[in-house]
């Protein structure tokens, strides 16, 4: 299944996973570091739930503060 996620001229699929095990170190999303990160990888506060992967996430850098967000089925 996939979702599609749309902020004002972008447009991104997003492939779900079927994976539902927690992960404190993530791929992707936030972009690069975080506070308490150790190393180039983004570390999160909590745990979260990874549902799925975006081919190119770098695209969401064109977000702009206030743009409305749409998240579908694809």
């Amino acid at each position: 299944m996939k979702l599609a996620i749309t902020a004002g001229k972008l447009r991104l699929e997003v492939d779900l996973l079927q994976s539902q095990t927690a992960k404190a170190i993530v791929a992707a999303l936030p972009f690069g570091r975080t506070p308490i990160s150790t190393d180039a990888r983004p570390k999160l506060a909590s745990r979260c739930n990874v549902i799925g992967r975006l081919d190119d996430f770098r695209r969401l850098a064109s977000v702009k503060s206030g743009d409305k967000v749409r998240v579908e089925a694809a």
